[in-house]
């Protein structure tokens, strides 16, 4: 709790752009400290439709260590399907496997947090993207799905598997507490009770759709102004 604390304090300090800089003497020894292994995406023979992969621009990623330390320059794509990042060395992947030692990933300006989240009655561990903060913090879980194959069949073509983009998923994090997931305003409103009838009346006289993330965002910025 106390590393999940301090991880998004740092977040609200360094929220700017960063330069896109070779990668930093640190590199290597990171390289050498974690020992990540090649990713086998891309190996099979499969031909697959659509991507699993949240990609950005090479060497425009950071990772944060728990002492905050940022190593910046990186190429990093964060693979939904699998809920795993992978980090570019040379022309290849390779697997982020101790998430807990670097928990936060930039990729470009997005920013994603390890952690330990609340989804429903049960405990989960995986990547939730920042999206604004301050007393009530707003995550979003990206989601993919894979599509099995179709065979060919009378005035049918084959299709190959095909990922395709899960509809997002929202959590909430009050005082720095692990993120609870949400499905409507309700369940926001519920688990922000103090200003339940302000928030009310704010969601209504907007006219905001819980299915928007900029409508999302803006209920969590109104609660945090109060």
């Amino acid at each position: 709790m106390k590393n999940f604390s301090l991880l998004i304090l740092f977040v609200f300090i360094s929220l700017t752009a960063f330069c896109q800089a070779p990668i930093s003497p640190e590199f290597q020894e990171l390289w050498d400290d974690f020992h990540f292994y090649k990713s086998k995406e891309g190996t099979s023979e499969i031909t697959y439709k659509g991507s699993p992969f949240f990609e950005v621009e090479d060497n425009s990623c950071a990772l944060t260590l728990l002492s905050n330390q940022e190593i910046s320059g990186l190429t990093i794509r964060y693979n939904i399907y699998k809920d795993q990042m992978e980090i570019k060395k040379d022309d290849q992947y390779y697997v982020i496997s101790k998430q807990k030692a670097l928990p936060h990933i930039k990729l470009g300006s997005k920013h994603f947090f390890y952690t330990i989240y609340n989804d429903g009655n049960f405990k989960k561990t995986g990547y939730l993207e920042f999206l604004t903060g301050g007393v009530c913090t707003l995550f979003r879980q990206h989601g993919k799905v894979l599509i099995a194959a179709k065979q060919p069949k009378p005035f049918q073509e084959a299709t190959p598997p095909t990922f395709r983009d899960k509809a997002s998923v929202y959590y909430i994090s009050i005082d720095n507490a692990y993120p609870t997931r949400v499905k409507n305003f309700k369940e926001i409103i519920s688990l922000l009770s103090p200003h339940s009838d302000a928030m009310t009346a704010y969601i209504k006289s907007n006219k905001l759709k819980f299915k928007k993330q900029e409508d999302l965002e803006k209920v969590i910025e109104f609660y945090n102004s109060l």
